[in-house]
C-alpha cells in the first residue's frame, strides 16, 4: 500500500499535510463551491464517505466547474495514457528498478475569471483543479485497491474540491479555441488512493479497511487543447450555469516526485475521453432572464 511506515506521529503530519497543500483558505477570499455534485458512497462503494463532493464527472453535459459564482473562461480534459514508475532509494534517491507502461488516469480543469467569495464581493481569480491518478497495469479510475499514486490539491474547509489558486501566467487561452496550463514543481501530498484523498488521510475507510500512507511530492504538468471544433451551448437552469464551449483534442505530459517514488508519462498512447474549452458563467451571473 505505499513507502513507509505509519504510526500515530505520522497520521498527525498526514492531516496537517492535507491541510496546508492547495488549500483554498490560504488564499483570501475564498471561492464558494457549486451547490451540486456527487455522492461519493453512491459513485464508489460503502468504503467512500458518505457525502457530498462538489464537482461532476469530466464528461459532456456536466458542469465543468467546482467554483459558484463566477463568469470567464475555463477549461477541462480528461485524459487516459501510460508512464512510467521508477523505484527510488529513499535515502540516496537513485534508481533502483523502473517498470514501464503503467495506466494514469487525469482530470484537468482551469478558470479563470471573476468570482464571488465568501465575503460577497466579486474578485478577480485563476484556479485550477486537478486529479493526477497511476494504477497497476490492466487497472484504472475507482479501482483504489490497484491504484499507486494520488495527486490533487486537497479539499477546502468550505467544501471546495480539488480546487487550488494558480499563477494568472499559468493559463493561456486564445480566441482560435486553444489553450496552454503548466505547473512546475508543485507541492502536493500523494495519498496514494482515491479512498485516502476522499477520507482526508486517517486509519481507516468506511469498512474499517486501513487506509494508505500520505506523502509531500512534487508535481509538474503541461496540458495543451488544441484542433477545436464547432461552438456548442450547454445551459442547465436547475445547476445554474452556462458553458459555451467548443470540444477539443487535448495532450498531457506530467511527472511527479515523492520519497521512494517517481513517475512520468509518456508522450504517446494517450486517449481524451472529453476535452473541451469555452466560457462559462453560473450563479448569480447567470441570468435567470436569458434565453
Amino acid at each position: 500500500m505505499g513507502v513507509g511506515l505509519r504510526g500515530a506521529a505520522q497520521s498527525n503530519d498526514e492531516h496537517k499535510l492535507l491541510r496546508s497543500t492547495g488549500v483554498i483558505e490560504d488564499s483570501s477570499p475564498a471561492p464558494i463551491p457549486i451547490p451540486g455534485g456527487l455522492n461519493a458512497a453512491a459513485l464508489l462503494g460503502p468504503r467512500a464517505p458518505n457525502r457530498l463532493l462538489h464537482v461532476f464527472l469530466p464528461v459532456a453535459g456536466m458542469e465543468p466547474l467546482t467554483i459558484f459564482h463566477f463568469i470567464g473562461r475555463a477549461g477541462i480534459f480528461n485524459i487516459h495514457g501510460t508512464g512510467t514508475r521508477t523505484l527510488l532509494d529513499p535515502i540516496t534517491g537513485l534508481p533502483t528498478a523502473a517498470f514501464t507502461g503503467l495506466p494514469y488516469s487525469v482530470d484537468v480543469r482551469f478558470f479563470d475569471g471573476v468570482y464571488k467569495g465568501v465575503d460577497g464581493r466579486k474578485h478577480q481569480g485563476t484556479f485550477a483543479f486537478y486529479s493526477l491518478d497511476v494504477f497497476q497495469v490492466g487497472h484504472t479510475f475507482g479501482e483504489f485497491d490497484f491504484q499507486l499514486h494520488g495527486h490533487n490539491p486537497g479539499v477546502s474547509e468550505t467544501g471546495l474540491f480539488w480546487t487550488t489558486p494558480v499563477p494568472p501566467d499559468s493559463v493561456g487561452m486564445s480566441d482560435g479555441g486553444e489553450a496552454v496550463f503548466s505547473l512546475s514543481d508543485r507541492q502536493m501530498p500523494d495519498t496514494h488512493d482515491l479512498l485516502t484523498a476522499l477520507w482526508g488521510g486517517g486509519e481507516k475507510d468506511g469498512l474499517g479497511m486501513p487506509l494508505s500512507p500520505v506523502f509531500p511530492s512534487s508535481v509538474s504538468v503541461e496540458a495543451r487543447w488544441f484542433n477545436p471544433g464547432r461552438t456548442e451551448r450547454l445551459r442547465d437552469a436547475a445547476n445554474r450555469f452556462e458553458f459555451v464551449h467548443r470540444k477539443t483534442d487535448a495532450h498531457i505530459k506530467w511527472k511527479s516526485t515523492r520519497r521512494g517514488a517517481k513517475f512520468e508519462s509518456d508522450n504517446s498512447s494517450q486517449r481524451v475521453f472529453f476535452a473541451a474549452l469555452g466560457w462559462e458563467r453560473n450563479g448569480d451571473f447567470l441570468n435567470k432572464d436569458d434565453p
